[in-house]
């Protein structure tokens, strides 16, 4: 059964947990990867994943560690989508401005 907690006010799930080797120059020093999943998907997201340092862990300190580590990540995640959804509206913006262009443009030709 997967552990649950709370990540910006959302309830998610601990799925798994799986090591990240030492591999320079991408991974300094071994981590512990741990998937964290929404019961329901939030600004698109179902599920993320976070690192944290490999050691030995208790259990409130772990989960303290992923709680934190998965709202740093979460509001990274938020930030991008609300980037992604400005752009989205910029270009339909201009698709909007363009379509009219063609429109006034056709009817010259008609």
């Amino acid at each position: 059964m997967a552990t649950e907690i709370e990540i910006m006010g959302h309830k998610a799930k601990i799925e798994r947990v799986s090591g990240q080797e030492k591999l320079e120059p991408w991974h300094r020093e071994e981590m512990l990867v741990v998937w964290i999943a929404f019961d329901e998907a939030v600004a698109g997201t179902m599920s993320f994943a976070v690192l944290i340092p490999a050691k030995k862990y208790e259990r409130d300190e772990f989960l303290y560690n992923v709680r934190r580590r998965g709202e740093e990540q979460f509001k990274l995640i938020l930030e991008k989508h609300e980037k992604e959804q400005r752009e989205m509206w910029g270009r339909n913006e201009r698709k909007k401005a363009l379509d009219a262009m063609v429109a006034e443009a056709q009817s010259l030709i008609e």
